[in-house]
């Protein structure tokens, strides 16, 4: 079984999904109430260390398929060219995401 701590799995897919802590327990829940992952204590107590139990390895391998069929289907609907600008374009709307002034502090101001 694959085992990552929850600080592993925001370090390694905050950028591509755009985790937060907050965020993270709503989005494990249901994967934990349905018995496809067990979420255990770190050592630290913040920490959470998440294992895909085999429940979780078969949907995903079952899923993955049908994942791959539903994409290349699209590819094909959209055509290949398109599909590639369209990935390319959601990349860059991404990291404009990602440094929207929203997502950090406000500077601070000097009054003279």
């Amino acid at each position: 079984m694959a085992r990552i701590s929850t600080n592993e799995l925001l370090k390694r897919n905050s950028r591509s999904f755009y985790l937060t802590l907050r965020v993270l327990p709503r989005a494990i829940r249901p994967l934990a109430d349905e018995g496809m992952i067990s979420v255990e204590r770190g050592a630290d107590r913040r920490q959470r260390v998440l294992t895909l139990t085999v429940l979780g390895r078969t949907r995903l391998d079952r899923a993955r398929p049908a994942w791959a069929r539903v994409q290349e289907e699209l590819v094909d609907a959209l055509g290949s060219s398109r599909w590639t600008s369209m990935m390319s374009e959601l990349r860059i709307v991404q990291k404009a995401a990602a440094n929207c002034s929203t997502r950090k502090p406000a500077p601070v101001e000097k009054k003279l």
